[in-house]
């Protein structure tokens, strides 16, 4: 018998039968099952409240996450994700400090799976007394200042502070350690000078070794510096000197005791400085030596650094001795 392809009535025949054929296979695939393990679900600690109320604290945990074993048909499984799994240790039985070892809870919010195991199966917790302790603050900068820049001390909110935690961490602390990066302050001056740096820094907690101690709550201190742009001008006396010697002396030398300083303010006023002057030393009718502590003018806008006099000898010699 000849079978004709192009009629109508066969080419439906074989599409049901590819479509029932089809529809087998999904079926058997769907109602096949399969075990998985989900990687990485974290543990929730329930009763941490309670914990912390009875004037404890969870110092250690043997682990925090772990693996789910579930079992469930294939088209489902293949889709499930740590978000569908729950994992949590229940605390609230604690109540005195100690080490404890607590069987983790599992279940799915996917009701067409089925949660076969967790690992690990226990997760080990230690207990200690919750304690308080006041420690001095320093402040330290992670590199050397640039030359041509000028930060102050550092102010903190306060130079002590209240850390919380375990009694074993906390008696280790000797002091709490700001670090300060100065290339972070030198970059946030050019992109906006405004001379004034603030910013939250964590506090990290040391030993008397220098050694950091953890395990303890976080805490951060507002640190204020100021910064502003530095430069080495020369510092003039010669314009200084007022009036003249007695009649037949005359100025031999004139030494200082300070030829440099440095200036700190804005960048655009101290480009316009070059030298600063001393206040007036007046050598009029002198037939001696003077030696005089004069001050360095003021400008407006500019800071200096350092002591701000110097110490200027005016040699005055006898022409008339000289001649002889």
């Amino acid at each position: 018998m000849k079978i004709d392809f192009k009629n109508k009535g066969f080419t439906i025949l074989i599409s049901v039968f590819f479509a029932f054929i089809f529809w087998a296979f999904v079926m058997a695939d769907s109602n096949t099952t399969r075990v998985a393990d989900i990687r990485n679900v974290p543990v929730t600690f329930r009763g941490t409240e309670n914990v912390i109320e009875r004037g404890l604290v969870i110092t250690e945990k043997s682990k925090e996450s772990g693996t789910v074993r579930i079992e469930g048909a294939v088209n489902i499984v293949d889709y499930i994700s740590v978000n569908n799994l729950n994992a949590y240790v229940d605390l609230n039985s604690i109540t005195e400090p100690g080490e404890y070892e607590f069987v983790v809870n599992t279940f799915s919010n996917n009701g067409s799976v089925v949660v076969k195991s967790f690992s690990p199966s226990k997760i080990k917790v230690t207990v200690e007394e919750y304690v308080e302790k006041q420690v001095p603050v320093e402040i330290l900068y992670d590199t050397d200042i640039p030359d041509n820049y000028w930060i102050s001390e550092a102010k903190a909110q306060s130079d002590r502070v209240t850390i919380t935690g375990g009694q074993s961490n906390v008696q280790k602390v000797s002091r709490a350690i700001l670090n300060i990066n100065t290339n972070r302050i030198i970059q946030a001056y050019e992109e906006n000078p405004n001379h004034v740096y603030e910013s939250s820094i964590p506090l990290v907690y040391v030993d008397e070794n220098n050694n950091e101690v953890t395990g303890l709550n976080a805490q951060s201190s507002i640190v204020s510096i100021d910064v502003f742009s530095k430069k080495t001008v020369s510092v003039d006396v010669q314009g200084a000197i007022e009036g003249s010697p007695a009649s037949g002396y005359s100025v031999s030398n004139i030494e200082q005791s300070v030829y440099e300083i440095d200036i700190v303010g804005k960048r655009d006023v101290l480009n316009k400085i070059n030298s600063l002057s001393v206040e007036g030393i007046s050598i009029a009718g002198t037939k001696t030596n003077i030696v005089s502590d004069a001050t360095i003018k003021q400008v407006e806008g500019v800071t200096l650094v350092g002591n701000n006099t110097v110490k200027v000898s005016v040699n005055i010699r006898n022409d008339m001795e000289n001649q002889n």
